[in-house]
Parts: C-alpha cells; structure tokens; sequence
C-alpha cells in the first residue's frame, strides 16, 4: 500500500540530523521548483552539511530510498573513502551504515514507517 504524504507529514517524519562520524548532517526538505531547478530530488551538500530533499516525493518507499542514498553520499564523504573496488566499498558503506542506525534511533524508526 503506497500512503500520499502531504507536505507536513515529510517533514515530520524525515529525521531532522543524521550523525555520521564526528559531523552532524541536517536534514530539510524542498519545494519542488526549488529541486527542479537545481536537477534532483535529493542531494547532499559535504560542504554545508545538509542532505536536502524534495517535497514533491509523495511514496514512502522512494522517499526512504532517496534519504539512504544521501546518507551514503554523506558516509563516504565523511569517511573521506574513494571508491576504487566493490567489495571494500561495501563493507566500508556496510559498517558505516551500522554506525549510523546505531546513533540514530529516529533514523531506524523512520525507515520502518517507510518500508510498511
């Protein structure tokens, strides 16, 4: 069952800050002009320290995809990993990842409310 998200109800449930290593990530949302515009639905800026991510996702399962695909943006830039071959990067992404979960208990909680 795919839920319609209102705009209210994203920004509820979307974490506000992820932790990743020794940086706190905040987490916003977008109107959709504004990430039209710049060309995604979900970006993560290292430099600023901020994953953005576009209103317009209205499907649970897209927007918890979106939001994991940033947040591996952010461990890999955090890490300061390259990627060079598949497995060493999984594993580093893998136990990264753990980490993550680990300090960010709304984090987990919000991913299961997506994936129902």
């Amino acid at each position: 069952m795919n839920l319609v998200i209102n705009d209210s109800q994203i920004a509820m449930k979307l974490p506000k800050q992820i932790k990743i290593r020794n940086s706190t990530i905040l987490v916003s949302t977008v109107d959709p002009e504004e990430a039209k515009r710049e060309d995604y639905i979900g970006i993560y800026d290292g430099k600023k320290n901020t994953i953005k991510i576009s209103k317009a996702i209205k499907e649970n399962k897209l927007l918890c995809d979106v939001l994991i695909h940033e947040v591996i943006h952010a461990i890999l830039d955090k890490g300061n990993k390259k990627i060079r071959s598949e497995e060493p990067t999984v594993n580093f992404i893998a136990t990264q990842f753990v980490h993550v979960l680990d300090k960010n208990k709304e984090l987990i909680g919000f991913i299961k409310r997506c994936l129902k």
